[in-house]
């Protein structure tokens, strides 16, 4: 996430590793930023 602070690309990257445990396969699990915002706004 180039040009955010390390701590909020460590947010996001955890993010996209939560969304990625939803779904099968590897590479096709693999979220965009779109479903990895959409997700970090949940409650």
């Amino acid at each position: 996430v180039e040009g955010e602070s390390l701590s909020e690309t460590l947010a996001f990257a955890n993010a996209v590793a939560a969304v990625t445990t939803t779904a099968a396969g590897a590479m096709t699990a693999l979220p965009g930023r779109e479903a990895v915002r959409r997700f970090r706004e949940e409650p």
